[in-house]
């Protein structure tokens, strides 16, 4: 929500009827939400040999009732969010906070995120493993962190995670 909220108010939009509105809408309807292909049978399988978390900036009642209305909820052990941290992505210490409260040592978490500069970065500056999760077909620059391994489908993760 933080996300929004910062979005309508630098836009001037935030103190208004269709601000408030469009906060009220983005905190309770759920219906646009859709999985990408594959992402709850991938998690079924992956659940079972690791311990699977999300680390998100975004507010916990919002998280875990989206993690409820997708079915992931059987998946997932630990939901860390920056409220909870104290600390949002990308700074490492959003990232120890999970790790210690899954009882993961960095070197053996992985992270898989769809943004290089939140995700990736802030993973390995926490000295996880990290993977890209390329859904929309970005490109790496110069400056851009450097993934571990590049995944552009979510059935491509099992098969990214043995080859780290």
């Amino acid at each position: 929500m933080r996300g929004l909220g910062s979005v309508l108010q630098e836009l001037g939009l935030a103190e208004t009827d269709a601000g408030r509105e469009a906060l009220q809408l983005f905190a309770t309807d759920y219906h646009p939400l859709v999985l990408f292909p594959d992402v709850q049978s991938t998690l079924r399988w992956l659940s079972q040999k690791y311990v699977l978390g999300v680390i998100t900036n975004g507010e916990e009642r919002l998280q875990q009732e989206k993690l409820h209305r997708l079915g992931l909820t059987p998946y997932i052990r630990n939901l860390t969010t920056s409220t909870a941290a104290g600390y949002e992505k990308p700074d490492r210490r959003i990232f120890a906070h999970a790790l210690q409260a899954a009882g993961v040592r960095p070197w053996a978490g992985v992270f898989v995120g769809d943004r290089l500069d939140v995700d990736v970065a802030g993973a390995q500056r926490a000295g996880m493993k990290a993977i890209w999760f390329n859904h929309w077909g970005g490109q790496l620059t110069a400056d851009s962190p450097r993934p571990d391994r590049i995944i552009t489908r979510f059935a491509e993760l099992p098969s990214a995670l043995t080859r780290l």
